[in-house]
């Protein structure tokens, strides 16, 4: 199954971010979605998030931690989870994750200024 991870990236200046990291399913090997987001799509609580689409990502994120060349910085990985189901499109993007301790559904669409607002609900599977 595709993989999605939650990354924290602290950069030189003392800064921080979370990189949200997603597999395109049926494309092993391609290069990640990315957003960086201010809240934590893993949390059991988040009802909502804002995204802002940043360069797509090398599968080699899905499991590295540690320094990024060039002095960015460092990441470590938060959470992992695997998709159940997806959709992506240009102007929607469903998730469905299992993360470790529960299953989201991430819903979003393109707001203004370039960012993405997502409602996160849980997963209607029982299958977890």
């Amino acid at each position: 199954m595709p993989a999605v991870v939650l990354l924290l990236h602290q950069q030189p200046d003392g800064s921080s971010h979370f990189d949200w990291l997603i597999a395109r399913p049926g494309c092993p090997g391609d290069s990640l979605l990315s957003y960086r987001v201010g809240t934590r799509p893993d949390d059991p609580g988040c009802s909502a998030l804002t995204a802002e689409p940043i360069p797509d990502h090398r599968p080699f994120y899905l499991t590295y931690e540690g320094p990024i060349t060039g002095g960015r910085g460092t990441v470590s990985r938060l959470a992992r989870g695997t998709l159940a189901g997806a959709q992506l499109a240009r102007d929607r993007v469903v998730l469905e994750i299992r993360w470790d301790h529960h299953a989201a559904v991430c819903d979003g669409a393109p707001a203004p200024g370039g960012l993405w607002r997502f409602t996160v609900t849980p997963s209607p599977r029982a299958d977890r």
